[in-house]
Order: structure tokens, then sequence, then C-alpha cells
């Protein structure tokens, strides 16, 4: 039995800025905290009595060993609140200076002095970064040395899971890996048992209330993201491939409907993201960017089709999520229990594809599972073959764009997260609207598991691809 209030704490966090940067400063911050006898409250599991002592602030150096799907994602990305900042270097080195306690949103308070000491560690080259190609998935371990002494902090499993530091040779804390709530999802066979957990859990019992604000929480915030990101380029009057697209379709060289505004508004919020900018976002398979693709689809869906069914009562976009649970509550209840869906089959996915790897998650994750939320939403419950269709969906994204590398994160993940949403929209709308249209070839089965299945294999097997794009972006010049 699947505990969906558990869940969703598990696979919806919120993050400020791209993960991976984040996750190596935390590492980082531990270790050298943990030097000085400083470990967050809960961190006693093997703890021993260590006195800080008169450790000196002198750091000597910094070596961060990181899965390769770290590193990848990593090495061009911004830092936030540090404009002008990228890549795991700087994060490395901004770390030791942060909180821990703060998690993912470490770097929210760091002052600019301290930032100055980070760059001087990296004048000095005092900090190493390290891709170990055989760690699969979220891998970090950090080693510091400052007066003298030695930390060791491991991340493992998820972005910010600390499970264990050592200092001078001896664990002061050690996490046994015990199964979450999400890697239950394994034991899912049919695209109707997805359906099931989301209509059975999302009640308005205790856990099912809880995992409801949960679900709306991401909604909100995902929303009043892209709300505030918009205007933020207007304001710097920065080109974007959104605003482009905005243009085009202003233009009227592209078609203003709800496909190419998805394909614009996510575009935004993911460039934004990925640029450094101080976007709150809630995550889906521990990223920010799949938050988003998991999100703002079906808000859009949800808005055009409220328009559609009342052309006397129209909303505008911007005003989806203050109007729609007063105006039209069945239809916020099914946009909850739709994004409920995508979370589900997006971390399905991830746990058999692993959170880090060389296909692209809004592609093999969230894709699937955002075109499994449309079709879910966009299908009346009384359908006879609702849970077909929403299968077909599924076939529909598996038969086009599986197959989109992951060359890490950047701000041109902007431009495949718009082609992700766009496909998983049409993709939604064939099924729903022309559900004897089947393509069943190629790596597509009838049954849509047996397709996210072979999904997964291909994705696992892309490991030789992941080394050689790591390869690639190393030619290129590491950012300062």
């Amino acid at each position: 039995m699947i505990d969906i209030s558990k869940l969703f704490d598990e696979s919806i966090r919120e993050s400020v800025g791209c993960t991976e940067p984040a996750a190596i400063g935390l590492a980082t911050a531990v270790a050298f905290n943990a030097i000085h006898g400083r470990l967050p409250a809960d961190y006693r599991v093997k703890r021993l009595n260590l006195s800080p002592g008169k450790i000196g602030q002198s750091i000597e150096n910094i070596t961060v060993r990181a899965s390769r799907g770290i590193f990848k994602n990593a090495l061009q990305v911004g830092i936030p609140y540090r404009q002008g900042l990228k890549g795991p270097f700087n994060a490395a080195a901004l770390g030791l200076f942060c909180d821990p306690a703060r998690e993912l949103e470490l770097f929210t308070d760091l002052e600019e002095e301290k930032a100055q000491e980070a760059a001087s560690l990296l004048k000095a080259e005092k900090v190493a970064v390290v891709p170990i190609h055989e760690w699969d998935n979220v891998r970090i371990e950090a080693e510091v040395t400052a007066g003298g002494k030695k930390g060791i902090a491991r991340i493992s499993g998820d972005h910010s899971n600390i499970s264990y530091i050592e200092v001078e040779g001896k664990p002061v804390f050690e996490k046994p890996e015990t199964p979450g709530e999400l890697d239950k999802l394994a034991g899912i066979e049919r695209v109707s048992d997805f359906i099931e957990i989301i209509e059975s859990g999302l009640t308005p019992r205790a856990k099912g209330k809880k995992a409801r604000k949960r679900l709306e929480k991401a909604l909100k915030t995902n929303f009043k993201a892209l709300l505030s990101t918009e205007e933020l380029f207007i304001k710097l009057k920065r080109r974007t491939f959104g605003l482009a697209m905005k243009d085009f379709a202003a233009q009227g060289d592209l078609a203003g409907d709800y496909v190419n505004i998805t394909r614009e508004k996510v575009s935004l919020a993911v460039e934004a993201r990925m640029a450094g900018f101080n976007i709150k976002v809630m995550t889906c398979a521990g990223s920010g960017n799949q938050g988003l693709v998991a999100t703002l689809p079906l808000i859009i869906i949800a808005w055009s089709e409220y328009n559609r069914k009342h052309p006397q009562d129209r909303i505008d976009w911007q005003s989806t999520i203050d109007l729609l649970p007063e105006r039209s509550p069945g239809d916020w209840e099914k946009l909850v229990k739709a994004t409920g869906l995508v979370y589900l089959i997006a971390n399905y996915m991830s746990l058999r594809t692993g959170k880090l790897s060389a296909s692209c998650g809004c592609d093999t994750t969230t894709g699937i599972g955002v075109t499994a939320g449309i079709a879910y939403y966009l299908t009346p419950e009384s359908a006879e073959n609702r849970t077909g269709i929403i299968g077909q969906a599924i076939n529909h994204m598996g038969g086009s764009i599986i197959g989109m590398i992951c060359d890490g994160g950047k701000e041109g993940c902007a431009l495949k997260a718009a082609v992700a949403t766009g496909v998983a929209v049409e993709s939604a709308l064939l099924a729903c609207r022309e559900p004897d249209l089947a393509y069943i070839d190629g790596i597509v089965n009838k049954d849509a598991m047996i397709t996210l299945q072979r999904i997964s294999s291909i994705s696992r097997a892309m490991a030789g691809a992941d080394r050689k794009i790591i390869e690639f972006l190393q030619d290129t010049p590491l950012p300062n």
C-alpha cells in the first residue's frame, strides 16, 4: 500500500535554482562544518563527541567526486543568488561559507565578503571537482581539509540526502539506506493502478488532504514562478526563446494555440532557473525544471478548457490559479488529481531510468507523466475507455520524441522543455480526439506499461553516451 502523503512529501520539494550545484555546495558545507563539530540537530546516528576547539579557518583543499549525472548537470548552469557565476567549482567553493541546515537553499543568504573568499580559493586552485563515470544516479562525496583536519560528507539517492559524514577518519554520522515511499512505485503493473492511487488517495481523509495541499502548493508555487519570470525578462530587456515564440505568435508566424502557449511559458520559466535567477519552484523527480514541466502545461490546459466551456465568462491565463477554484471547483479538483497522476508516472519513470541519465528527464520522465495528466484532465470520468486513452497518450509520446539526450543543465534546457511539453500536449490531444488512431510499432507496445519499460531500458543503456556527452562538455571552456 502506497502512502500518497509520504510519497508526495518525498517527491515534491522546494528548490531555488538548479539542484545539482546546490547539492555540491551542500556536500562541501556539511564536510567543512563537521570539522568544526557542527552538525544539524537531526544528524545523530553514530555521532561522536566532537569539540570544535580552535581549528583555524585556513582551507587547504576541497575535492568533490560526483556521479556523472551530477557533474554534467552542474557544469554549465547558473548558481542562484550569485548572478554570473556558474558550475560545480564555484558551487563547491561557495558551499563552505553557507549554512547546511538550509539544504538546497543554502546559497540564499551568502554574504558578498564570503563569496569573495570562495573566489580566492578557486584562484589559488584549491578546488577540484571530478566526475566518477561508474557512479549512477545521485552521488556526491566532498572532502574538505581545513586547519589540518579532514572532513568528508556523502550525498546519495536524493540531492539533499546526507548519508555519511566522517571527520579525521572516524564516522560521525551514517544513515542506513532504507526504501522510501517512492520505491514502492516499482510494484505498479498497470496504467489503471496509477489512476486508482490518485482517485482513492486524494480523498477528504487526513492523508488525502495533506497530499492535496502538497499538489496545490506545487501548482501555485510554479505558476507564481512563471509570472515573476516573464516580468523579470521584460524588465531586463533580455531576449529569450519563450519571448521570441510569443512575438512569432503575435506576428502570425506561429499559431497562438495552447500548444504554443505551453511551449512559450514553460521555456520562459526553465530558462530563468538555468540562468541562476532567484526563483523558487517545487520539484518533480528531484528536478525543478521537471517540476515546471509537470505543472505549467496542465494549468494552461485548464485555463483554455474553462474559456472554451464558458465563452461569456472568460478568464485571463494569469488569473487561472486564483479564479479556477472559485468559479469551477470541479475543474480545480480534476486539475489537482491530474497533477498527482503526472507526479506518480514521472517518479515511476525516474525510478526505472535513474534520476540522472543520458536521456532528458523533461522527455522520458515528466514529459510522459504530463501527457498522461493532460489526457486524464481532458477525458470525462464517464468515458468507457478512459484508461486506454491515457495509455494511448503515453504511447504517442513514446513513439515520437523519446531519445532526446540530456547534455547537462543550462539555459538551452528551455528548448528541450518546450519541445517535450508541446509534444506532450499534442500526444494527449491525439489520444483524446482520435482514440482509434494507434501506432503500435517500433518500441511502442499495445500495453503502455511495456512501452514505459522499454523506454527505461533504452535510457539505462545510454551510459556510454553520457560519457561522451561529458567529454564534449569538458572540451568547452569551463565557466569562470
